[in-house]
């Protein structure tokens, strides 16, 4: 699913892309694509500024879990249950 949605997303900045440059005349291209590449990427940090904001509030018990269940085992230098319990406080903290 993740696949076909960032798909997509690249289309549709395509298409908005090609749409920009199509619209602006060629004295004033270079100018336009720049204030609309700066308007779209400060509206996408924005944006996640927002999303942020909006999320439940993060429960470091479960980040905790996570790791005691060994599903973080792919971390540089895992040592076992003696590094699951160094992250896990690290997460609580």
């Amino acid at each position: 699913m993740r696949l076909i949605a960032g798909a997509s997303w690249i289309a549709v900045l395509a298409s908005l892309n090609v749409s920009a440059q199509v619209a602006l005349p060629d004295w004033v291209r270079a100018r336009g694509l720049s204030i609309f590449v700066t308007i779209f990427f400060g509206s996408m940090a924005l944006g996640s500024v927002v999303w942020d904001q909006a999320r439940p509030p993060a429960n470091p018990a479960i980040g905790s879990q996570r790791v005691q269940n060994g599903k973080l085992t792919a971390l540089p230098g895992y040592q076992g249950a003696a590094a699951a319990e160094t992250i896990s406080a690290m997460l609580i903290a």
